[in-house]
């Protein structure tokens, strides 16, 4: 992976988490153990894992102009450029998340369209991109596809975490992505198998000249490309809220290779990273510097 600039296209979510004994079912009301809000989403959590890890991230996102000097200073907080940070007039995509004793989520996205960028917003995004620069992309914005094809074109390094797993996945130009980072749920629903095996199998058929990583969760991580794989064990860790564990997994893995480091090793700082996320409550706040993971 080129030395050049890690990009990300994405989103923000100002999530609000509720702690709960068990997760509200229907026809049910409960009174939550206590609440708290916090800034999050995909975007928004990789890029300040790739930050934590060393990089220094251009962010393009949009947010509720009532909710942007609150970002702002959380991304200058971190050492983040809030300059590609754009104000709407309308609301933050934010999560309603039910957050178990255990650690385990359930939770209710709210997603606003006008987050996304028009095609013309897109292209003067992307003109900008060059040979050996790399972009980050994930699911909770529109025209992703788009994206990736015309990001390859020009000679980019796509690395994609589909999820939110919504919408026609299988038409989406995935053999174009260098990287594909995924958890085992989201495995199983884009190749339509359920044994990690199966799935594993499924992507090398369908995409041999992508590195995929299968995440596991507790049980570690599986990069492959081509017939090669590497496995990687997780890390012991007391389980007390997994929501930004896959974010920075990716973050770190990501920043690994872009700093020269081997798969080897990439897989294992992101384990580490996403051993200590899980063990804390929150999410973008909550990602550990590369000198904690070491």
């Amino acid at each position: 992976m080129n030395r050049n600039r890690i990009i990300c296209i994405g989103a923000v979510n100002l999530d609000r988490t509720y702690h709960v004994s068990k997760a509200v079912s229907i026809h049910e009301a409960a009174i939550c153990q206590s609440f708290s809000q916090s800034w999050g989403g995909k975007g928004l959590n990789q890029v300040v894992a790739l930050c934590c890890a060393g990089e220094d991230p251009i962010f393009y996102a949009k947010v509720d102009k009532r909710d942007y000097e609150s970002l702002c200073s959380f991304l200058q907080n971190k050492g983040i450029s809030c300059g590609n940070i754009t104000k709407i007039d309308s609301f933050t995509n934010h999560g309603v998340i039910q957050m178990m004793e255990d650690g385990g989520t359930a939770i209710l996205g709210a997603a606003n369209p006008e987050v996304s960028f028009s095609k013309k917003e897109l292209e003067n995004i992307l003109k900008e991109l060059g040979q050996g620069d790399v972009l980050v992309l994930q699911n909770e914005i529109e025209d992703v596809p788009y994206i990736i094809a015309r990001a390859k074109a020009a000679g980019c390094t796509i690395c994609l975490n589909p999820s939110p797993i919504c919408g026609k996945l299988d038409a989406w130009p995935l053999e174009l992505t260098d990287y594909l980072i995924v958890n085992e749920a989201e495995g199983r629903k884009i190749t339509g198998k359920e044994r990690q095996e199966e799935i594993l199998l499924e992507f090398r058929r369908k995409y041999p000249d992508t590195a995929v990583v299968l995440t596991l969760g507790s049980d570690g991580s599986i990069y492959q490309k081509g017939s090669m794989q590497l496995v990687q064990s997780g890390y012991p860790a007391e389980s007390i809220d997994t929501l930004a564990a896959g974010d920075t997994f990716f973050g770190y893995f990501i920043s690994a290779l872009h700093q020269g480091e081997g798969i080897s090793h990439a897989l294992d700082i992101a384990s580490k990273a996403a051993a200590i996320v899980v063990g804390r409550r929150g999410a973008a706040e909550i990602i550990p510097v590369k000198e904690e993971v070491n």
